[in-house]
Parts: structure tokens; sequence; C-alpha cells
């Protein structure tokens, strides 16, 4: 078998695999922070997060059958609401939300970069860890 054989084999494949991983799914959001905030009742502590940090720390919220979901924390369930600009997705069991502020609602602009900015709070018992950043798509 040739290399241009196996290379096509393996391209086929990785589209089917995602395809699959991906069926019913569809992508709410998928962005990188661009700082994190830690705080306790001892001390805060801001970090600009830069590769491969922002990776690690991306968020990820997929929507399948009409529910959301916090795919980038263990897919724990999320319950959607908007006010105004804002969109508030809530993790159910009280570990944290998600707001997007969401510039286009204002100026009928579509999907400028700049116009969407998110905060993820994840919430426990001893501190809080806020992720900060911007949006290219959403799609709620």
């Amino acid at each position: 078998m040739s290399f241009k054989n196996i290379n096509k084999i393996l391209f086929i494949s990785i589209i089917f695999l995602t395809s699959i991983c991906h069926a019913g799914k569809e992508i709410v959001i998928n962005a990188l922070p661009s700082s994190v905030v830690y705080s306790s009742a001892k001390s805060t502590k801001r970090e600009e997060l830069k590769q491969p940090k922002q990776n690690e720390f991306s968020l990820l919220i997929i929507k399948k059958n009409g529910r959301y979901y916090w795919a980038s924390r263990e897919n724990k369930e999320l319950f959607y609401t908007r006010s105004g600009v804002v969109h508030i997705f809530v993790e159910k069991g009280g570990a944290g939300y998600i707001t997007i502020y969401d510039e286009n609602l204002i100026s009928g602009k579509k999907n400028n970069k700049k116009s969407l900015e998110y905060k993820e709070h994840i919430r426990n018992f001893n501190s809080n860890i806020t992720y900060w950043g911007n949006a290219e798509v959403f799609s709620p």
C-alpha cells in the first residue's frame, strides 16, 4: 500500500470518527480565555493566559437534544436564559456559571470578534476561579 493511500484512509477515518463523536451535538461556544482570577477568603491572584494554558482552560458548551452541556467541565448540564444582551448558563448543581455579553444584540453586528465577551466562573467551597475571554462565534 502506498503512502498516498494510507493518508487517504487516515483522512477518511478521522472525518468519520469526528462525525460520530459530534453526531446530534451543536457547538454553542468554543473559546479561549485571555486571563484567569483565582480567589479565596485569604487571597486573590490574576494571571494573563498564553498558549498552551489557553487551550488547557478553553470553554466549550454544546447543545444536544435541546439541552445545554458544559463539555469542558465534565459535561455538566446547564440551564440557559437570556437577559437583554447577556446570555447566562448556570450549572444545575451550583458548580458555576458562564455569562456571555453579546453586543451584536445592540448594534446588529454579526459575529464581530470584539463583541462577544465571556466570563466563566467555577465555584467550590474554598475558592473560586474566573476565566475571562472573547469568542468569535456563539450560537445558542
